[in-house]
């Protein structure tokens, strides 16, 4: 997935929610271009709600799996490129991406 910010914008954080089927691991690579990305974080995603047979029946609002990744340092960029691999699932259908904030 690519994301433009439609003009450099200075980063510090990211914010992931996975939905229902989180991937194994993601990469994000961003740049002032397309073709002049480079890796600014990377990691193995962690399931931070699994599944609860006893509450998947309730009528509520389910907080999804979620990454908080902070960088290091503020960075400008405008173009973000999120790579997922793999899914919990196993499935064959891939993970998934429901929500991805560029703080």
């Amino acid at each position: 997935m690519i994301v433009d910010l439609q003009s450099e914008q200075a980063i510090e954080r990211l914010h992931f929610n996975w939905g229902n089927n989180p991937p194994i691991s993601y990469q994000v690579f961003a740049g002032r271009a397309i073709d002049s990305m480079t890796e600014i974080t990377n990691g193995n995603v962690t399931i931070s709600a699994p599944y609860d047979a006893t509450t998947a029946n309730e009528v509520a609002v389910k907080v999804g799996n979620v990454t908080d990744v902070g960088l290091e340092n503020s960075i400008g960029v405008r173009y973000l490129n999120v790579t997922i691999v793999g899914s919990f699932a196993r499935d064959g259908r891939g993970g998934t991406v429901a929500e991805f904030v560029v703080l």
